[in-house]
């Protein structure tokens, strides 16, 4: 599985836009307040979950989350099947009170890179928690009074670990209010240090998802504006636009990176996903939605490609074989699906009061193998490369890391 397979999926922008923020995830597009959760700016501090609370019984009304009501076979999911997870499987790290929007590991899995809605980048130590390098996307040096005020749209890690993509745009606030939208931006990151090392768009475009190809010599950007740009890298020249009939949401390139798919939001005379080859730009094929919003798509191999779609009464998972582009499975009531990169388990996401759950599946039987109670929504999540641990964001700015 490539990067991507292991990308969350976000939920349709026509039902939660990125404040765009809630990364949707993410500031849509990552729970946990009632562990004990002690850190300080500076140094973060991991602390384990005291215990696994069970969810009550007799919290049974629904809840709109992230654009989807929670289905009632979810929510008697989440009531009955929570497990009590070792304290050791679960550790805490508090970034701030903003979502977060996006999260990381580096290929060796000691490091984790996370972005909250509020334009601030962490690259942490794993094993401790301490930050290693901390970044704001605001601009400091245009004044008190013209101070641009960040917000994240998404983030990825190219598949060598090297590089950080970053969309984002600024609002510039003076004289007590907030003015005209000034920035739209698209920059790549040095992970080692966080320094700003390259400017793809600036005050244009409104990049929205990212992804790197399989190889990392390429990255793809869907706008707002309803196009679709690549990059080559390192050089950063553009190699070709596209323009789609309504604004994408997400993208996601094969593991031999021989086709590029593109969601978008829904749309009466367009199909919301389409697969492209992306040396070209050309259409190769499309796919129509089950339910009216996708959320996300992520190819579990060269062959299958998931479209995660959801509505007001519940969400799915589609799998397509890209060759015939026939339908071959669906899982019902799965939201924000997330995929090891080995592709044996999956981890769906809801919420119940003002707590988010995390439902650990194999993909092959599934089986659930635990469930979890957090105290928050999910906004990200995604599982290391070693396939061991799987984090998560939350929409109250906290990181959970989650022995699988």
């Amino acid at each position: 599985m490539t990067s991507a397979g292991v990308k969350f999926l976000k939920l349709g922008a026509s039902v939660f836009t990125k404040p765009k923020s809630i990364h949707a995830l993410g500031p849509l597009s990552h729970h946990t307040r009632n562990a004990e959760v002690i850190t300080s700016r500076a140094y973060p501090r991991a602390v384990l979950f005291n215990q696994a609370t069970p969810l009550s019984k007799s919290r049974k009304h629904m809840r709109i989350a992230r654009g989807f009501i929670l289905s009632p076979l979810l929510m008697l999911v989440s009531l009955s099947v929570f497990s009590a997870p070792d304290p050791k499987e679960m550790r805490t790290f508090q970034q701030g009170k903003s979502p977060i929007m996006s999260v990381r590991f580096t290929p060796d899995n000691t490091r984790l890179v996370s972005a909250g809605a509020d334009g601030t980048i962490v690259m942490r130590d794993v094993k401790t928690g301490r930050y290693i390098w901390q970044r704001s996307l605001d601009d400091p040096s245009a004044g008190m009074k013209r101070s641009p005020i960040a917000h994240l749209m998404d983030m990825e890690l190219s598949p060598d670990g090297k590089t950080i993509a970053i969309s984002y745009w600024r609002d510039r606030l003076g004289d007590n209010a907030v003015g005209q939208k000034s920035d739209e931006r698209l920059v790549l990151l040095d992970a080692e240090n966080g320094r700003e090392a390259k400017t793809l768009v600036a005050d244009d475009g409104m990049p929205r998802g990212v992804a790197f190809s399989p190889d990392g010599r390429s990255l793809v950007a869907v706008g707002a504006d309803r196009t679709v740009r690549l990059w080559g890298l390192p050089e950063g020249k553009e190699q070709w636009t596209i323009k789609l009939k309504t604004r994408g949401i997400s993208a996601a390139f094969s593991a031999d990176g021989k086709l590029l798919a593109i969601a978008t939001e829904a749309a009466s005379d367009a199909e919301p996903v389409g697969l492209y080859e992306p040396e070209t730009g050309r259409l190769v094929r499309s796919f129509p939605p089950s339910r009216r919003n996708v959320g996300g798509i992520t190819f579990l191999s060269n062959d299958v490609l998931a479209i995660s779609t959801n509505d007001l009464d519940g969400g799915q998972i589609d799998f397509w074989n890209v060759g015939d582009g026939k339908l071959t499975k669906t899982i019902k009531d799965d939201i924000g699906i997330t995929f090891s990169p080995d592709g044996r388990l999956r981890a769906s996401s809801g919420a119940l009061n003002d707590h988010g759950v995390v439902i650990v599946s194999d993909v092959a039987t599934d089986r659930k193998r635990a469930t979890y109670r957090l105290p928050a929504d999910l906004s990200a999540s995604s599982f290391s490369p070693d396939n061991k641990t799987l984090v998560v964001g939350t929409e109250k700015g906290q990181i959970v890391l989650i022995g699988v």
